[in-house]
């Protein structure tokens, strides 16, 4: 898949799901996953920024970096959350099976 189409795709589920969590607050987004306020912004924020790398007319080295980036940031906070499963209360927590399921998104995020 190409490094533009890559960021332009998820960027907008990351935007999406970052609008999603605002609209459901403090819920479990499918019962599963608890996303807070916090979160939410953190995908808004990222989803915006490959957006722009993948629609915007920037160099390409540019978007390479800020995919590889922000790909390692999520990996390392996934990688994290199996260590530190709240991240030291940065992360919300509901129920193991829910900490279990932000950090397996976060690892997803990171490698797709």
């Amino acid at each position: 898949m190409a490094l533009r189409q890559y960021a332009q795709i998820l960027g907008i589920v990351l935007i999406l799901l970052g609008i999603l969590g605002l609209l459901l607050g403090d819920q479990d987004l499918l019962g599963v996953i608890n996303i807070d306020i916090v979160e939410d912004l953190v995908h808004i924020l990222t989803g915006g920024l490959l957006a722009y790398v993948g629609f915007g007319r920037v160099d390409a080295g540019v978007a390479r970096s800020l995919v590889l980036v922000l790909g390692v940031v999520y990996l390392l906070v996934g990688v994290l959350g199996f260590i530190l499963p709240t991240l030291s209360g940065l992360l919300p927590t509901v129920t193991a099976s829910s900490t279990t399921s932000c950090t397996w998104y976060w690892v997803c995020s990171a490698s797709w």
